[in-house]
């Protein structure tokens, strides 16, 4: 979701602030624009980082925590600045569509992040069966 929004925005700022001539709307529409290409770009990077300490088992319950919770409020403040009335994701379309999956999916992870009893991502993999409780008769 984090490569629409970014590909969306980029697209959609040269529409937009190429054509400003002054107008105080578009200046505000122009910065919203920006703070959308800033939140597609972190995404990416948020995204990237937790891939590379996934795969080398470097991810911990507090670094994924911060992660999720940081990705959380991002996205947060996207759906509110962006599809806003006077956003340039007011109306429903592909940035409208990021913003508000974006969202969804942030504020799930950290909800699955703050469950208690959750295992630790490298405890649960390590025991080699993939998850599944094994029992022997």
């Amino acid at each position: 979701m984090s490569i629409i929004l970014l590909t969306s925005s980029i697209v959609l700022k040269g529409d937009i602030c190429d054509n400003d001539n002054g107008n105080a709307d578009n200046e505000k529409i122009c910065s919203r624009m920006t703070y959308a290409t800033l939140l597609g770009g972190c995404g990416i990077g948020i995204s990237t980082i937790a891939i590379v300490l996934s795969t080398i088992r470097s991810m911990t319950k507090t670094i994924e925590f911060f992660m999720v919770i940081l990705s959380a409020l991002m996205y947060f403040f996207g759906v509110v600045l962006l599809t806003s009335s006077t956003g340039p994701a007011s109306t429903i379309g592909n940035m409208y569509f990021a913003v508000w999956g974006g969202c969804f999916v942030s504020c799930m992870m950290a909800l699955d992040c703050t469950m208690p009893g959750r295992k630790d991502g490298i405890e649960s993999e390590s025991d080699g069966n993939g998850g599944v409780e094994v029992t022997n008769p």
